[in-house]
C-alpha cells in the first residue's frame, strides 16, 4: 500500500477504496468551480444517498487552508441540511468531518490539532487500518 503525500493522491486513495459502494466524480475544476466540493457521490444500498466532499491534505506547516468561497459553500449546504463532508489527510491517516463543524468557522486556517479535535475519535483512521464498511455507513448518515 501506497501513502498518499498530497491531497491528489489522498482523493486517488479514497475513491479507489470506496468505488464498491457507489460512484464518485470529480467536479471541481481549478479554473471554472472555486468553492466547489471536489468529489459528488450517490452510494447504495437503496435508498441511495447522494452528497458532496471536499478534501483537504495536511501541509509540512501542519495546517489546511479553506478558501473563503468554501467556507461560504459548507455555511450554504449546512443551512438547507445538506450535509457534504470534508475528509482530510494527514502523514499518519485522514478524518472525516461533517460540514456542521466546519459551517461555523470564522477563519480559513484549520491546525492540525483542531482538526483532530473537530474529528470524532470512530472518524479517524490510520492508514492500513481503515475501516471502510463504517466510513461509507457515515457518507450515508447512518
Amino acid at each position: 500500500m501506497k501513502i498518499p503525500e498530497s491531497e491528489m493522491q489522498f482523493k486517488s486513495y479514497f475513491i479507489d477504496h470506496m468505488y464498491k459502494w457507489g460512484e464518485f466524480d470529480r467536479i471541481e475544476c481549478p479554473d471554472s468551480c472555486i468553492g466547489f466540493p471536489d468529489v459528488a457521490y450517490s452510494v447504495g444500498p437503496l435508498p441511495v444517498v447522494e452528497g458532496q466532499i471536499e478534501f483537504k491534505w495536511v501541509n509540512t506547516k501542519g495546517f489546511v487552508k479553506i478558501r473563503p468561497a468554501q467556507i461560504k459553500w459548507f455555511r450554504n449546504r449546512a443551512a438547507i441540511d445538506a450535509l457534504p463532508f470534508l475528509i482530510w489527510g494527514y502523514e499518519n491517516g485522514f478524518g472525516v468531518i461533517e460540514c456542521v463543524a466546519i459551517a461555523p468557522l470564522q477563519r480559513n486556517i484549520i491546525e492540525l490539532e483542531d482538526l483532530m479535535i473537530m474529528t470524532r475519535c470512530d472518524n479517524l483512521h490510520n492508514w492500513g487500518d481503515e475501516n471502510w464498511d463504517d466510513i461509507h455507513k457515515r457518507l450515508r448518515h447512518e
